[in-house]
């Protein structure tokens, strides 16, 4: 990868194989001594990767480890990041220990964590090995519009209890971290400041892709009265922009007469319900 100009971390715990990769790598590698299981330091480093490999390690990782390191890789991952897995399928004669896997388990850690599996190949063993089989599972964490969004939508769509607007606002919250991490106006005693306009703009993007498609022939809902519809869903704000789509909703797009009021209101509607509700 470093040949292509793209910035390469290789973690290794053991610091004599780290210090052979070193060795054996130009530079441009950094070699970061961290656990698989807690990536303390990776995570320290406050990046998102575009890729991430897992070459010839998971069959090394305990099964009651497995969920808690998938989770912190999934919150390393760029928005359309790859998350690349090995798997190994055969025993150790050098004392190694491992244990047992599957794409199986690969599949069911990436539902539960809003990735999709994008590929699965197998291949023989380089080294020749006939007791020795390879599987190569490439997963995504899909961007707003992909696989990531479906399943918020499966989840606020059948949940009647008040989760709609919490998952909402989370959503919205890491979308902004992931897209403009300078947006902080002020940080202090562990908390940070943000623009309201800046949630309130990646709010109604969120929601507009929600609600321009009706599931199973229903809208969302946040309150068990279905004639109440959603709070900031209001005739002289929302139902003025309709004819707009989600990606129209993006800083430096220019609004002009009618529409600007109309996303005014709307603006403080969707802040009235934020402050009110999940907030």
């Amino acid at each position: 990868m470093y040949q292509q100009g793209a910035d390469v971390i290789a973690v290794e715990p053991n610091d004599a194989l780290r210090g052979i990769g070193k060795n054996v790598t130009p530079e441009c590698v950094i070699w970061l001594d961290d656990d698989l299981s807690a990536l303390k330091n990776t995570i320290n480093l406050g990046m998102r990767f575009n890729v991430i490999l897992l070459s010839a390690v998971w069959m090394h990782l305990p099964s009651g480890q497995r969920e808690r390191a998938f989770r912190k890789l999934t919150n390393l991952l760029a928005p359309n990041g790859k998350l690349v897995i090995t798997l190994r399928h055969g025993s150790f004669s050098d004392g190694r220990q491992s244990y047992p896997v599957s794409v199986d388990e690969l599949e069911i850690f990436s539902n539960a964590h809003g990735l999709k599996v994008l590929r699965v190949s197998e291949s023989k063993d380089n080294l020749n090995r006939g007791d020795v089989q390879w599987q190569t599972v490439v997963m995504t964490l899909p961007d707003d519009g992909a696989g990531n969004l479906n399943t918020v939508r499966r989840i606020v769509v059948n949940d009647s209890k008040s989760a709609t607007y919490k998952l909402a606002l989370l959503r919205t919250l890491l979308r902004i971290a992931d897209a403009h991490p300078g947006a902080v106006i002020e940080r202090r005693e562990g908390k940070v400041a943000v623009s309201a306009g800046l949630v309130a703009l990646y709010w109604v993007r969120q929601f507009k892709r929600l609600l321009d498609i009706e599931i199973d022939g229903s809208g969302l809902q946040q309150n068990a009265n279905t004639s109440k519809g959603l709070g900031f869903v209001k005739s002289d704000g929302w139902g003025l922009l309709k004819d707009l789509c989600a990606d129209d909703f993006s800083i430096g797009a220019l609004f002009l007469d009618d529409d600007v009021r109309a996303i005014q209101k709307l603006f403080s509607y969707t802040l009235q319900t934020i402050k009110a509700g999940p907030s």
